[in-house]
């Protein structure tokens, strides 16, 4: 079995290994540090994808630790923010809804576990220009200082999107059909 099967495993797990060393920058207050751990994770959950894809790699392991990783990244770093650099009304409401908005896809996910069902699902347009907007908005974050107007207003704007998205999610959870298979059609 060669390595190169789990290469895009290993660069999802690089992206959860970058969650302590960008505390630590953002604690020391050392933006640039930051900047280059943050640029790098969300490079790697760009890579991890695309290679699993390019070349025929995608395993059970790796769809289960990507979301997993994205989660645990895009949380760490907006708390992260919110607790040492950027202490703004929009960056806790960014906050706040991104983490209220995964524990409820985690709660959606143990749901689906427990009752043995078998999911299809796509991801939304919105939910890929939610992931942009949080992404966009951490960098800013890091580089701009907090009390930029233009950074809160993009950060209520994030704020609405991370919304819009949990409501679409929702509503498409909502209307699944069951076709009595234990398959849910999302």
């Amino acid at each position: 079995m060669s390595i190169v099967r789990f290469i895009p495993n290993l660069i999802t797990l690089l992206r959860i290994f970058c969650i302590p060393p960008l505390l630590f920058f953002l604690l020391k207050n050392d933006r640039i540090s930051a900047l280059i751990v943050l640029v790098f994770g969300a490079l790697s959950d760009f890579f991890d994808g695309y290679l699993s894809r390019k070349l025929n790699l995608e395993s059970k392991l790796g769809k289960l630790l990507d979301p997993l990783a994205d989660k645990l990244f895009s949380n760490a770093v907006i708390w992260g923010l919110y607790f040492t650099v950027s202490h703004t009304p929009p960056t806790l409401l960014v906050a706040i809804s991104l983490t209220t908005k995964d524990i409820i896809l985690l709660l959606g996910t143990i749901f689906i576990i427990l009752k043995r069902l078998f999911v299809k699902t796509n991801p939304l347009a919105i939910g890929k220009i939610c992931t942009a907007f949080v992404f966009i908005f951490t960098i800013l974050s890091t580089i701009i200082d907090s009390d930029s107007p233009c950074l809160n207003i993009f950060g209520y704007v994030c704020f609405s999107t991370i919304l819009v998205t949990s409501w679409a999610y929702g509503i498409r959870f909502l209307k699944a059909k069951y076709d009595g298979k234990n398959d849910l059609r999302l």
